[in-house]
């Protein structure tokens, strides 16, 4: 009796649709990854690279000092190397004035956006005396940093014009604030604004740095008191 071959195992062949299938999926997913490539242009990479940079020096400065820190900590904390640094910043002060413009915005933003406008002027006064101090309690840090760098610019005369020109942009801001509250409260200043702008800010800081020194000293309230004593009308007192 004859014994019987067996059948061979015959694999499918795999088709045409399957394998094309495939190599579509593939280029298509290279396509996307290159058009999400291509979207960003030169100068979107350049500006994404900057942010990154601010983001760190912004953190590593709180954190360090002015002096203390490196550009090369700053790089490396981005992700990037120090070239990077100076292609997009002319110095370590550079950078610095750059994270400061950008702080100070916000503290102004902070300040203004919180008062309750619907309060009366003297209310008005007192709570923009605490948001300030709110504010320090939150970044002593920065405070410290400014005061740092302040005494580093009054050393070196071509960095302090730098930074007068930017405290004089914030100066405008309050100036700016100042006049529209005062138009809307109906109270006159007892100084005109610019010079009212540079006595708020030079005593508000002032009271800061006392609080730096004797934290239990110092009265939260204080500012609060000294603004209102500066801005808000009074009764002449009689000779």
């Amino acid at each position: 009796m004859t014994r019987a071959e067996p059948t061979p195992t015959v694999e499918p062949a795999r088709t045409k649709s399957t394998s094309t299938k495939s190599t579509s999926t593939a280029k298509s997913s290279r396509t996307v990854k290159a058009k999400r490539t291509a979207k960003l242009t030169r100068d979107e990479k350049k500006a994404r690279t900057r942010r990154r940079l601010l983001d760190a020096a912004a953190e590593i400065f709180a954190r360090r000092g002015f002096a203390a820190t490196s550009l090369d900590e700053i790089a490396e904390e981005a992700g990037f190397s120090k070239g990077a640094v100076y292609s997009n910043f002319a110095s370590k002060e550079d950078l610095f004035l750059s994270v400061l413009d950008e702080h100070i915005s916000r503290q102004m933003l902070d300040i203004r956006g919180e008062i309750d406008v619907t309060r009366d002027a003297g209310e008005q006064v007192m709570e923009a005396g605490e948001r300030f101090m709110d504010l320090f309690q939150r970044e002593r840090a920065w405070y410290l940093l400014s005061y740092e760098f302040l005494v580093y610019a009054a050393r070196n005369p071509e960095f302090q014009v730098e930074f007068a020109a930017r405290q004089r942009v914030q100066r405008q801001a309050v100036v700016a604030m100042l006049e529209e509250n005062a138009a809307a409260m109906e109270i006159p200043m007892s100084l005109p604004p610019e010079r009212m702008a540079v006595a708020l800010e030079a005593l508000a800081n002032g009271i800061a740095f006392a609080k730096l020194a004797d934290e239990q000293g110092v009265p939260d309230d204080l500012v609060g008191e000294l603004f209102a004593l500066l801005v808000l009308p009074h009764e002449p007192t009689s000779p």
